[in-house]
């Protein structure tokens, strides 16, 4: 099972005299990593740990490199119109990543929000929402390589994406979801069986150009509300859902998918390629 996020303060890493030797030694590989902070001594630091995944990789220090900005803005569930939880003063946006726990308000009227200086390592899961509103929606990408611009969130759903060519899964969105922030729209679990369950009134939407390939159960429910995101999968232009022989997926409500858009059933089907639909 993948760690998730630990930051560890005030250990020391010092010898008497100076000798050849590491800090940290890091086995296997995960989706988060370990940060140390606070962290004196002429054995401390990045040039010193033993970490498969480089700098910073999955051991990280406060010289670590890798320090990237994250912006995008908050929209309501019409993808266009600035939402009504952003008026530049509360701190309702969060972001949570393997190295880094933050918060930041969002402009009114365009919505716009930025993290900067947000340090990240190979593989991080990157989660950011909307936190203490009477509104949900939450955006979650993995491995950044560099700053991101249009880390979208929009009211009332979930969106999926990843920055460098692996597929976001649910095994990597469970690294932070409901049961770490009650205001995060999505239980992702990570056990024999994976499973992901968006709750009622919420819509599951594959970004543009990105691949959701969960690697378990997904299960979008339907609430009856009416409304056109409530149990909806969207898949976005040229984005891909990949599912496999022995998953079990349920969408309480329409599927939807744009130009391009490729859903894959299971390995046994050829690629289905969908038409564009318009929801109801």
């Amino acid at each position: 099972m993948p760690i998730k996020l630990k930051i560890i303060s005030n250990n020391r890493f010092a010898t008497t005299t100076a000798i050849s030797a590491s800090n940290v030694t890091a086995t296997g590989t995960s989706v988060s990593s370990w940060r140390f902070v606070n962290a004196p001594g002429n054995l401390s630091g990045e040039a010193k740990d033993n970490d498969p995944g480089g700098d910073p990789g999955y051991i990280v220090w406060e010289d670590s490199a890798a320090i990237i900005n994250i912006s995008g803005n908050v929209y309501q569930n019409d993808a266009a119109t600035a939402s009504l939880v952003c008026n530049g003063v509360t701190n309702n946006i969060f972001l949570m990543d393997g190295l880094t726990f933050a918060s930041t308000s969002c402009a009114a009227v365009t919505g716009a929000y930025t993290f900067s200086g947000i340090a990240y390592g190979a593989g991080d899961t990157v989660t950011v929402y909307i936190d203490g509103a009477l509104v949900q929606g939450a955006t979650v990408s993995k491995d950044p390589v560099s700053s991101i611009g249009n880390m979208d969130i929009y009211e009332d759903h979930v969106i999926v994406r990843h920055e460098s060519g692996a597929s976001q899964t649910i095994a990597d969105m469970a690294v932070w979801d409901s049961s770490d922030g009650a205001d995060i729209p999505f239980t992702a679990i990570d056990a024999g069986t994976d499973g992901l369950i968006v709750p009622a009134d919420v819509k599951l939407l594959v970004w543009t150009d990105k691949t959701f390939a969960p690697g378990g159960d997904v299960t979008v429910a339907g609430g009856g509300g009416g409304s056109a995101f409530d149990g909806t999968l969207e898949i976005l232009d040229d984005a891909t859902f990949t599912a496999v022989d022995g998953e079990s997926h349920s969408i309480g409500g329409s599927l939807l998918t744009g130009s391009g858009a490729v859903f894959n059933a299971a390995s046994v089907l050829p690629p289905l390629l969908l038409p564009v639909r318009v929801a109801p």
